[in-house]
């Protein structure tokens, strides 16, 4: 009864796996918050020998025992600090602290060893953009290369090979920025960039390629995002013998090295002002347009089906998703036509994009739907330029009207007959209905006859509510992927071959009841959603480790098979994740899209 209390004291341990660091590589230090009142976030004095990071999403467990009755909790939290040495020497880590429920933990001095990594001989990172000098909306090419030496050792006459060395990067350590979701597609296909060998300096490196395409919003640098590429590099070899007798090679041990890319010479121009037009909605690149009516010969206020479409011939300017449609309103056809004002939602094919909006004529004097003007900006000849459409004949006819004296109406109102006409039944058919013949007559209606007459109309108020909700689903690509979501991330999981699956059934169900395109949720970013959408703190830890257990199993050297366990662990939250309220807030979807 006396340990029972105990178990559930408040601890803190600070854990340093290792005292050895490299100048610019991170250096670990794992915080296990048992039993905390609260989430205990660690916070580490500033250090001019260190730059210090907390990963801002800690582990969590939970585990509970009963022992005769009496049932004990015990939660633990384990964060992560990373400490980048800044130079060479041997220092004292800055000093972490974590305060909860009124107490104050302290980590216990801890010195290391930094040494010269000597990274820019092993590993060199660069980002490449093309065009060099871009504009506000034109489309950016970025390539990461990633060149590192190969690892050489002469007493054994072994140098690794290109597949090999790109089996030492470390995927999970790195930071990709924006070229993250372009290594997850190559890791959902197992694929990996090829490397090629380079002669720099007399010296040999394996090159590595990654490249992503983005169109900067802003002027001033490109923005990449955080790139940090970290290589787990040789530190030796031995040799063994087989056991077929022959001579077996493994790596005695590895470093890390550890590369930020300097990436700020790249600045992407803002578009001027001067000579800008009127109807320029942000097109950069080179275009033409083209336009057709259908029908050409209507009656006024008769509906045409206008259809433009704008082809792109630069293949460099503005992404075709984000292309606004040329201004077609009132003004622009002259005021001639009756034109809608929703907003247009065009479609991609190829290098086109096509918009159709339906106008009606206001006069029987048309003869022609005027030009329609698009206005873009052309990068190589940095100015604005105004392309327009071919004016459409048409014949426009006045429409029918039927006037008053069409319609016979009758004079005088016509008198009731003064004499009874015996139909079937007698002259009783012509008798006044008295009390007993309408009690009669209501006794008569029945349940099959309110049925027929009620049929129809529920008939036809489900089909205008199934056609509505068809209607809506067709136009709104985001409200259908959303409500699929659990379905598709369900048939995904089932099929799932290993861990790697089961991450991306979990990114894309959280991109799809988010609406963010597919591909694009990270981890960090799956977790947060999920926090704002009101998960579980276990909830959020099982996501966590599914996914990164996903991230590891795509870069591991060999694929393992998924186990039942795992597969039900990820049908289960899918379960708890489903009963969320995922709903994003309009302000912001604007951010995104002004982003």
């Amino acid at each position: 009864m006396l340990l029972a209390p105990l178990a559930m004291a408040q601890t803190v341990s600070f854990r340093l796996p290792s005292r050895e660091a490299w100048v610019g590589t991170p250096l670990q230090m794992v915080v296990e918050v048992n039993n905390a009142a609260d989430d205990a976030v660690p916070t580490v004095v500033d250090s001019p020998d260190f730059q210090a990071r907390v990963n801002p999403v800690p582990q969590r467990m939970e585990m509970q025992q009963n022992i005769n009755g009496r049932v004990t909790r015990r939660s633990t939290l384990t964060w992560t600090v990373e400490f980048t040495p800044l130079r060479e020497g041997t220092f004292t880590l800055p000093t972490v602290q974590v305060k909860s429920d009124a107490r104050t933990w302290t980590s216990p001095p801890e010195t290391v060893t930094v040494a010269s990594s000597a990274a820019s001989e092993l590993l060199r990172v660069e980002v490449i953009a093309s065009p060099a000098s871009p504009w506000v909306g034109q489309s950016v090419e970025l390539t990461l290369r990633m060149l590192v030496h190969p690892y050489i050792n002469a007493r054994f006459n072994v140098q690794l090979d290109e597949a090999q060395m790109w089996q030492l990067l470390d995927a999970e350590a790195s930071q990709w920025g924006v070229f993250l979701p372009r290594l997850r597609e190559l890791g959902r296909t197992n694929r990996r960039p090829q490397g090629q060998e380079e002669r720099i300096d007399g010296r040999t490196w394996i090159a590595y390629e990654l490249t992503q395409t983005v169109t900067p919003g802003k002027s001033g640098p490109v923005d990449a995002g955080d790139v940090r590429i970290v290589w787990k590099y040789p530190t030796g070899v031995t040799a063994e013998r087989g056991f077929f007798g022959g001579r077996e090679l493994s790596l005695t041990g590895v470093r890390p090295v550890s590369v930020t890319p300097e990436f700020s010479s790249v600045q992407v121009r803002a578009l001027p002002q001067e000579g800008r037009p009127a109807n320029f909605r942000g097109a950069v690149g080179n275009f033409v347009v083209h336009a057709q009516a259908k029908p050409t010969q209507v009656a006024v206020g008769d509906p045409v089906t206008l259809t433009v479409t704008v082809v792109d011939l630069s293949q460099g300017g503005t992404t075709l998703q984000t292309l606004q449609p040329p201004v077609i309103d009132q003004a622009s056809l002259g005021g001639e036509f009756r034109v809608p004002s929703d907003p247009l939602a065009g479609s991609v094919d190829g290098n086109a994009k096509t918009f159709t909006q339906t106008i009606r004529p206001l006069s029987a004097k048309l003869t022609q739907v005027p030009p329609i003007e698009f206005s873009y900006f052309d990068p190589e000849l940095a100015r604005y330029v105004t392309v327009r459409t071919q004016p459409i004949p048409i014949s426009v006819s006045p429409s029918e009207r039927i006037g008053a004296d069409q319609f016979a109406l009758p004079t005088q109102p016509s008198k009731p007959a003064d004499t009874l006409t015996e139909v079937e039944g007698g002259v009783l058919a012509n008798a006044m209905p008295d009390a007993d013949m309408l009690r009669r007559d209501r006794l008569g209606l029945g349940a099959g006859t309110v049925a027929i007459f009620a049929a129809p109309p529920l008939l036809a108020l489900g089909a205008l509510l199934l056609r509505r909700r068809r209607d809506r689903l067709a136009g709104d690509a985001g409200l259908a992927r959303s409500l699929n979501a659990s379905r598709t991330a369900q048939q995904a999981m089932v099929a799932a071959a290993d861990a790697a699956a089961i991450a991306t059934a979990l990114c894309n169900y959280v991109a799809d009841r988010t609406r963010h395109a597919t591909g694009t949720v990270t981890r960090s970013q799956a977790v947060q959603l999920a926090r704002q959408a009101g998960a579980t703190d276990a909830a959020l830890q099982t996501l966590e480790e599914l996914i990164g257990q996903g991230e590891r199993a795509a870069f591991a050297p060999v694929r393992t098979a998924l186990d039942h366990a795992a597969r039900a662990r990820a049908l289960e939250l899918l379960q708890s994740l489903d009963a969320l309220r995922w709903t994003r807030r309009k302000t912001d979807v604007l951010e995104e899209a002004n982003a």
